[in-house]
C-alpha cells in the first residue's frame, strides 16, 4: 500500500475510483433509507405491525449494515479498500443522526452504542489518550447539535459542510498509526475525509432537492387546503388530516385534545347587518384565534368546518392543558369591539372540548363528544366553554340579532379546441342559510389587492393562461386598480395575462373616462369583459361601451328561470350576433350539464363556455 501511495498518479486514480464507488453507493442507499423513513414517520398508512417491522428495518439498515461492514472489513480486507469500506460504515452509522425526530429512545441508544463501539474499535491503540477522548466527546456533541439545528445543517451548505467535515476529521485524524489493518498515514486520513465529505455532499444534494420539492408540494397543497375567506384550514383538509392525527396519537399513545367552536347567533348577524358584515366577523374571529394561539406558542391546528363553526386540534396535549389558551381566545373575542361600517356588532363564541379517551375507537368518537359539549354550551345560553360535559367559563352578553364565504376558481373553455381552458376566473360563493344552499351573492365586493393575493395563495399559476378577476365599475375607473394589476403582472411572468370583468357597468356614464381607462388597461395587456348582460338591452350607452371592451359574459342561468326555451335561444343568439359584429368574445355562462354543452354548440353557436360542468367547487355540506 505504501508503494501505491508513493506513486502520485496511482493515488489520484485510486482516489477517484473510490470516490465514484462511494458516491454511487451513498446515493442509492440514502434514496432507500429516506423512502423507508418517510413511510414510517411521515405517513399513517399500514398496520401497526407493518410499521413496527419497518422501524426494525430502519435500525438494521443503519446500525446493522454499518456494523456488518465494519466487522467484515476488519477480518477480510486491508489497505486502501479497507479504508473505503470503513468510511462507508462510518457513513451508515452517521446517517440516522441526520434525521430529526421519529426514532424513539431505545432506537437512538442503539444507534449511539453502535457508533461508539466502532469508534472505540478503531481507536483501540490510543483510546486512553486525552485528545482521543476529547475528540469522541466533541463528536457526540456535534451530533447532538445537528439534531437541535437540524434544518440549518441539512439544508444549508455553510453549516452542513463544516458539520460533516468535523465528524470525519475528528474520527480519521485521531486514529493510531495502524487501525483495523490500515496504515493510517496523513495521506490515507485525508483521502478518507475527502471520501466521507463527498458522500455527504451527494446526499445533501438529495436532501436539498427533496426539500425544494416538498416545499413546492406544500405550497400547491395550500391552494386547496386553506379556506380562502378566513385563512383557516379547509373542511376538506380537516376530513383527512384529523383522522391521521387521531391514528398517530392512538398508536404512539400520545395525548390529544379537540375543540369545537361556534360563533354565536351568526345567522342573525348576517341577516341584520348583511353578508359582508358576516364575512368580516368570520375573518376577524379567525385572525384573533390564530394570533392568540401563535402568541402562546401553541402547536394547534385550526380548521373551518362549517359556516361559522371551527375545530381546533391540540396534538400532544390534554384538554386541561389546552384550556388556558381556549379561555384566552374566548375572552378576547367577547371583550373585543367589532364594527361594520361604523355599526358595533356584539360577537361571542361557544366552545366544547374533550381529550382523547382510551375507549375512543375512531376519530368520530372524539369529534362527536366535542360536538355534544359545544351544543351544551349553546343550549345553556351561549358564550360558554364546556369541557368534558362541565361548563368551565361563561359570560352573559347581549347580542343584537346572523354567511359563510369561500373563494373558488372556474375555467372558461373553448369548445372548438377540444374544451381547451383559455381563462381561469376567481369567484366567490356564500352560504345562504335561508335557502340552505351556496349562492353567488350580489352585494359582495372584494378588493383587487385581496383577489391578487388569493391568486398567489389558491391557484396554480403555471397552468392558467389568463386569470379573470371581478371589479366594480367604480374600481375599474380608479388608477390604483390599474397600478395593482400592472405591478402584479410585472412580478408574475408565468401568467399570460389578466382579464377583468366589470360588474354594474351601467354606472359608468362618462364615456371619455371609460375610453381613457380602457386604453390604459389594454396598453398593459389587460382584457376587459362586461359582466352579465342577460338582463340588458342594447341601448346607446351599452353600444358605445362595446367599443372599449374585449367581450361580454352572458349568464344563461339567470334568464332561464323566467323565459321559455325559445326566448332564451333568441336572446342568446341576439347577443352572440352583436359580439360577432363587434369582433368581441362571447362567454356563455351557466353550463351545468352535457346537454347544456350541446345546446350551446348546436342551438346558439357559442364558442366560449363557463359553468359548473367544467368545474364544481368542493364546498362543505352545511345545516
Amino acid at each position: 500500500m505504501d508503494t501505491l501511495y508513493a506513486n502520485g498518479s496511482n493515488l489520484i486514480g485510486t482516489t477517484i475510483m473510490n470516490l465514484i464507488i462511494s458516491c454511487f453507493f451513498s446515493t442509492g442507499y440514502i434514496g432507500y433509507f429516506h423512502r423507508l423513513w418517510t413511510e414510517v414517520f411521515s405517513g399513517f398508512d399500514g398496520s401497526q405491525k407493518h410499521r413496527r417491522w419497518q422501524r426494525i428495518q430502519l435500525v438494521v439498515l443503519g446500525c446493522g449494515v454499518g456494523l456488518y461492514l465494519h466487522l467484515t472489513t476488519m477480518f477480510y480486507f486491508t489497505g486502501s479498500i479497507a479504508m473505503v469500506f470503513h468510511d462507508i460504515a462510518l457513513f451508515l452509522l452517521i446517517v440516522p443522526f441526520m434525521y430529526k425526530g421519529g426514532f424513539n429512545l431505545l432506537e437512538r441508544c442503539i444507534q449511539i452504542a453502535a457508533f461508539i463501539y466502532v469508534w472505540v474499535a478503531h481507536h483501540e491503540g490510543n483510546m486512553s489518550e486525552p485528545h482521543v477522548i476529547i475528540a469522541l466527546i466533541l463528536t457526540l456533541v456535534i451530533i447532538g447539535l445537528g439534531q437541535v439545528y437540524h434544518d440549518q445543517v441539512i439544508y444549508n451548505w455553510k453549516f452542513g459542510m463544516p458539520f460533516v467535515f468535523l465528524l470525519s476529521f475528528l474520527f480519521w485524524k485521531t486514529l493510531p498509526h495502524v487501525s483495523m489493518n490500515i496504515v493510517v498515514t496523513n495521506t490515507v486520513a485525508w483521502e478518507a475525509i475527502v471520501i466521507f465529505v463527498s458522500m455527504n455532499i451527494t446526499i445533501m444534494f438529495f436532501w436539498l432537492r427533496n426539500f425544494r420539492n416538498n416545499r413546492q408540494n406544500k405550497r400547491m397543497e395550500q391552494m386547496a387546503d386553506y379556506d380562502g375567506l378566513t385563512g383557516a384550514k379547509s373542511f376538506t383538509y380537516f376530513q383527512s388530516e384529523s383522522k391521521n392525527i387521531f391514528e398517530n396519537a392512538k398508536q404512539q399513545r400520545n395525548d390529544l385534545a379537540l375543540v369545537e367552536l361556534d360563533i354565536d347567533r351568526f345567522k342573525q348577524i348576517n341577516d341584520f347587518y348583511g353578508h359582508s358584515a358576516g364575512n368580516q366577523v368570520l375573518t376577524e374571529v379567525t385572525s384573533t384565534i390564530k394570533n392568540v394561539l401563535e402568541r402562546l406558542g401553541q402547536n394547534a391546528q385550526l380548521y373551518r368546518t362549517g359556516g361559522e363553526e371551527f375545530t381546533i386540534i391540540f396534538p400532544d396535549q390534554t384538554i386541561e392543558q389546552a384550556l388556558p389558551s381556549l379561555r384566552e381566545c374566548w375572552s378576547i373575542i367577547h371583550k373585543s369591539d367589532y364594527f361594520y361600517k361604523g355599526e358595533p356588532i356584539d360577537v361571542s363564541v361557544s366552545m366544547g372540548g374533550t381529550s382523547l379517551h382510551q375507549s375512543d375507537q375512531n376519530f368520530d368518537d372524539l369529534y362527536n363528544r366535542a360536538d355534544e359539549y359545544l351544543y351544551m354550551s349553546k343550549r345553556n345560553g351561549r358564550n360558554q366553554i364546556t369541557i368534558e360535559g362541565k361548563v368551565r367559563f361563561w359570560e352573559n352578553k347581549r347580542q343584537k340579532l346572523l354567511m359563510l364565504g369561500a373563494f373558488f376558481t372556474q375555467p372558461v373553455v373553448d369548445i372548438e379546441s377540444n374544451q381547451r381552458k383559455i381563462q381561469t376566473e376567481l369567484l366567490f360563493k356564500a352560504y345562504d342559510y335561508c335557502k340552505s344552499k351556496w349562492t353567488v351573492p350580489n352585494d359582495i365586493h372584494v378588493s383587487i389587492a385581496t383577489q391578487l393575493r388569493l391568486i398567489n395563495d389558491l391557484i396554480d399559476k403555471k397552468h392558467l393562461g389568463y386569470v379573470g378577476l371581478t371589479v366594480s365599475a367604480t374600481s375599474f375607473l380608479e388608477q390604483n386598480t390599474l397600478n395593482e394589476l400592472k405591478k402584479y403582472l410585472e412580478h408574475n411572468s408565468e401568467i399570460i395575462g389578466l382579464s377583468i370583468e366589470i360588474t354594474n357597468f351601467e354606472n359608468i356614464h362618462d364615456e371619455a373616462q371609460m375610453k381613457k381607462m380602457s386604453d390604459l388597461y389594454h396598453q398593459n395587456g389587460i382584457r376587459i369583459i362586461l359582466s352579465d348582460v342577460s338582463n340588458r338591452k342594447l341601448d346607446n350607452q351599452l353600444q358605445n361601451m362595446l367599443s372599449y371592451v374585449d367581450g361580454i359574459r352572458y349568464a344563461m342561468q339567470n334568464i332561464r328561470v323566467r323565459e321559455t326555451n325559445e326566448e332564451v335561444v333568441k336572446n342568446i343568439k341576439a347577443w352572440s350576433n352583436i359580439t360577432k359584429g363587434c369582433n368581441l368574445d362571447f362567454i356563455l355562462d351557466g353550463i351545468e350539464t352535457s346537454e347544456d354543452v350541446e345546446f350551446a354548440r348546436k342551438q346558439v353557436n357559442a364558442r366560449y363556455l363557463q359553468g359548473y360542468y367544467f368545474g364544481i367547487p368542493d364546498l362543505p355540506v352545511l345545516t
